[in-house]
């Protein structure tokens, strides 16, 4: 098959969850013989080249203007150079996310749209008990609806999508996001100290809760160790949350905790 993912994060500059999950699926799908495309709007300082071949996967990357308005026309932008492609025959399927609605205002293609649910803006604070933001909502649901077909990544997800959106049907599929199983490493051994975290520091993500929850297990396991990997994000109230969470320590056990930023693979 002749196959195109929407995606805005393809690695290796800096990426999310989402940018792994298309690379492994572009990557596999590509080794088992199928044409696979990569395309996605990124910003002039994103570390990565406008084009390259990646393990048989095309990757296009459209850099947005600057200004206001500069996703506006880079969202036109994408949409004639996939629609082009559908109409040369050089894709035959197309998959976008629910998060940044890329097929909000798309018009009609000779190819089916798939849309995959695996978490948009509105549907994570909703998650947190917040009024979706309008904007962001409204072409959410847009891009979702304009889907001939929708996956879930779960069972979860997918019924709380429709809950958000007011979607009537149920997802076509639930499909659950691949994992990229490294080789195994023998000889190692686990160290019982050491607790891991690692994505992006988001109140969404847990680490918020988390960090709270620290004191106890420092009390429970007086040699416990956190490591948190991730880039930073927003605080509740703005500015730095690995600022915001280091202030919820302790000073007393403010060094059992280590950040150790965004890390690229």
């Amino acid at each position: 098959m002749k196959l195109c993912f929407e995606c805005s994060e393809y690695p290796p500059g800096t990426h999310g969850g989402l940018g792994s999950l298309v690379q492994i699926l572009a990557r596999a799908l590509a080794k088992a013989g199928h044409q696979v495309r990569v395309v996605g709007l990124y910003d002039a300082g994103y570390a990565a080249p406008d084009y390259e071949e990646d393990q048989g996967v095309s990757v296009w990357r459209l850099r947005v203007p600057p200004g206001r308005w500069g996703w506006v026309s880079a969202r036109r932008s994408l949409f004639r150079l996939v629609r082009g492609w559908c109409i040369s025959g050089d894709v035959e399927l197309i998959e976008v996310p629910d998060f940044g609605a890329p097929a909000a205002g798309w018009q009609s293609l000779p190819v089916p749209v798939i849309v995959r649910l695996s978490g948009s803006a509105s549907f994570f604070r909703s998650e947190m008990g917040r009024q979706p933001r309008w904007l962001t909502y409204r072409l959410e649901r847009a891009s979702i609806r304009r889907g001939d077909f929708i996956l879930s990544s779960s069972r979860y997800i997918g019924a709380r999508t429709r809950a958000v959106f007011g979607i009537r049907s149920e997802p076509d599929a639930v499909i659950y996001n691949p994992v990229d199983l490294p080789d195994l490493r023998t000889g190692t051994r686990r160290d019982r100290n050491s607790v891991f975290f690692a994505g992006t520091l988001a109140e969404k993500k847990g680490v918020v809760s988390l960090i709270r929850a620290w004191p106890d297990v420092i009390k429970g396991w007086p040699g416990a160790v956190l490591h948190i990997w991730g880039k930073d994000g927003d605080a509740p109230r703005g500015g730095s949350m690995r600022d915001f969470l280091a202030s919820l320590l302790p000073p007393a056990i403010a060094g059992s905790v280590h950040f150790h930023g965004h890390v690229k693979l």
